[in-house]
């Protein structure tokens, strides 16, 4: 199956890990992030505890920190100031000891998942933080 998009790519990474992990299908949680009704909803759910720059998936580890997955299609513009957001939250997770990647594939996802050392794991905080940086534009094609 071809990914076509964020959607898409997210149900890829739950179906393959909940069929390769089973017994801890809990450990990978999913926030429902996205705001579709405009300003009036973004407020609200902030109000209940929305966080802005959360990332898409969660995922705790054995060694008990968490993983922040923000999934990126590879090919996709994103908002500028939506990134830096997630930028953001992504230092002050790391600050706390945890992780934060963008990732734009399932073999990116499983590289993390595996901690596979020199793979591919997505686009780290430093990098994204320098590809805001060097853009002039509003939005950024990732």
């Amino acid at each position: 199956m071809k990914t076509i998009n964020e959607r898409q790519l997210q149900y890829e990474i739950i179906s393959w890990y909940r069929k390769e992990f089973p017994s801890k299908k809990e450990r990978l949680v999913a926030t429902f992030n996205e705001i579709t009704g405009g300003v009036k909803q973004a407020m609200q759910r902030r109000s209940l505890g929305l966080q802005k720059g959360l990332s898409d998936l969660l995922f705790f580890t054995d060694a008990g920190y968490v993983e922040f997955i923000e999934l990126k299609f590879d090919g996709n513009r994103h908002n500028k100031a939506h990134l830096q957001s997630q930028v953001d939250f992504g230092v002050s997770m790391l600050s706390l000891g945890h992780r934060f990647f963008f990732v734009q594939s399932l073999d990116q996802f499983k590289n993390i998942i595996y901690d596979r050392q020199n793979k591919d794991k997505g686009i780290s905080v430093g990098k994204m933080q320098q590809i805001i940086n060097e853009s002039n534009t509003k939005t950024i094609k990732l």
